[in-house]
This record gives C-alpha cells, structure tokens and sequence, in this order.
C-alpha cells in the first residue's frame, strides 16, 4: 500500500460509517502502518488519539504473535535459543524495551567472571567462580516476599532488581555460563528449579546442584535427594533429569500463567494463552 493510500485511511479514522472497515485494513497492513499512527499521538489532540491507541495495540499483538512463529519456526529438533525466546518473552510485559543493554549486562557478569578464573581451575572450580560473582557480588536470589510478582518472570527486572523465580533465575544463570563455556544444564525439579554440574566421564569430580533461589547455594546430590523429601516432594530420577531450552521457557510460561491467574489478570492471561496454544503446536509437529 502507497504512503497516500495510508494517509487517506488515517484520514478516514474518525469517520464512524466507515471506522470498523478503516481499522480491520490498518491492522492488516501492520508494521507499514505504524508510522502513520504514531504520528496521531505525536502530533493530534484529539479523539483520535483513542482510535489510534486502539489499532497500535492491536497491531503490536498480531506482530508480537507473528514473532514468536519465527522463533519457533527456527526450532532446532525440539529446542529452541533460549536468550532469544527470553527477550521475547520479556516484551510480552515491555513491548517497547531495547534489549542491547541488558545484554551488555549479561556480557559484563560474564567478563567478571571470566577475569576471576584461573588457568589452573577445574571446571567446577569455574563454575563455583560463577555462582560466587552472581550470588555475591550481584545479589541475584529469590524473591521471598512477593513471589506470586510477575517481574520475578521477566529477564530485564530481574536483571535491574535482582530477584526472581528458581526457573528465571536458572535462566540467567544459564545465559552467563553459556557466554563461559561452563556446562551447565537445567533440572525442572517439581516447584523448585534448580542447575546441573554432570561432570564428564572419567573426571573424579562430582555432580553437584545450585539452588539459584537461595543465593546460589551448593548441594550434592545427598542434600538435593534431602531438599527434595523434606519438601514434600519425595524423591523421582525424572526429577534431575536435564531439560531442554524449550521446557525451561514452557515452565515460564506456565507459572506467568499461575501468576496471571492468581491476579485476575485476565487480559495478559487471554494472551498468554495463546502463546502457549501456539508453542504446544509447534512443539508437537516437532517432536511427532
């Protein structure tokens, strides 16, 4: 559509006989439109404003939908980049953010961490070196006090508060130690998300977990079996089995959902959704 065709609808905006037809072509021109209806909010004061909010919204939800189709769609087997699909999840809540400076973030930690390893470290050496800058000298642990918030969910308030959930904490985590080489992995424990060290064959080191939830602590797998029965949870194998990059923003997903639910937030809920319909049917042509 020409930049005329585009300014004639914009002029028709206010038209009610025609509003509904007018707005249903704004939407599906999409990004092409954008343009022209900030341009409303710029520089009008008037009811348009409202209309223009209105199809702004809607459109920002049709591109936001079409997002996470790419990102899908760039699957690999049945995973997924993972950073990729936190920043997308974090505009669900901040759709206007730049995410360069977080990332920058990320990459400072990483370099912290990275000048504090020695030549002569063991891999678990350099991962404790990790888990000591981002539980010390950062801060980052669980959000004890308002844990049913959902910014413990998304990547850029955890970052500036440093708080959150065991699976978006773990999510940090991960994103740092993948900047390291450190092979860490996810464990989807049943309400309790934790990290795994599994040492290579043949090393005489031991695996061992970080509760990223409590400030980074360290368990072997003795403590992990006995967190996990005085927990109430009792004691499964599934439960320190490694999960994909996909079940770690699937469990994100769910618990906003919890969350969501828990506020009778029925607007974001009624979105989300629809982001997990389509993730379950991506993720089902892939693995089927």
């Amino acid at each position: 559509m020409s930049q005329a065709e585009l300014n004639a609808l914009i002029r028709l905006l206010d038209d009610e006989q025609v509003y509904e037809d007018v707005r249903k072509r704004l939407v599906e021109h999409g990004r092409d439109a954008v343009p022209f209806l900030r341009r409303i909010l710029d520089y009008e004061d008037t009811e348009r404003i409202i209309q223009a909010r209105e199809i702004l919204r809607e459109i920002h939800s049709q591109v936001y939908e079409e997002e996470w189709i790419e990102l899908l769609q760039r699957m690999q087997g049945s995973d997924i980049d993972l950073e990729a699909a936190l920043w997308l999840l974090t505009r669900f809540a901040y759709p206007a953010l730049d995410v360069e400076p977080y990332k920058e973030e990320i990459d400072i930690i990483a370099d912290e961490v990275r000048d504090r390893i020695r030549m002569t470290d063991s891999m678990e050496d350099r991962i404790r070196r990790m888990v000591s800058v981002l539980a010390n000298n950062y801060g980052f642990t669980g959000n004890t006090d308002e844990y049913y918030d959902p910014e413990n969910s998304f990547l850029n308030r955890i970052i500036d508060r440093r708080i959150g959930i065991p699976v978006a904490l773990s999510a940090l985590y991960l994103l740092v130690s993948k900047r390291l080489d450190l092979p860490l992995v996810g464990v989807g424990i049943p309400s309790h998300f934790m990290l795994k060290y599994e040492p290579a064959q043949y090393s005489f080191e031991e695996e061992f977990y970080i509760d990223v939830f409590h400030r980074g602590r360290i368990l072997g797998r003795m403590a992990l079996e006995r967190f996990c029965i005085k927990a109430g949870l009792g004691f499964q194998q599934y439960f320190i089995e490694p999960v994909t990059n996909a079940d770690i923003l699937e469990r994100m997903m769910r618990n906003l959902v919890l969350v969501y639910t828990k506020n009778d937030d029925d607007e974001a809920l009624k979105r989300l959704q629809k982001l997990l319909d389509l993730y379950a049917e991506y993720y089902a042509d892939k693995t089927s």
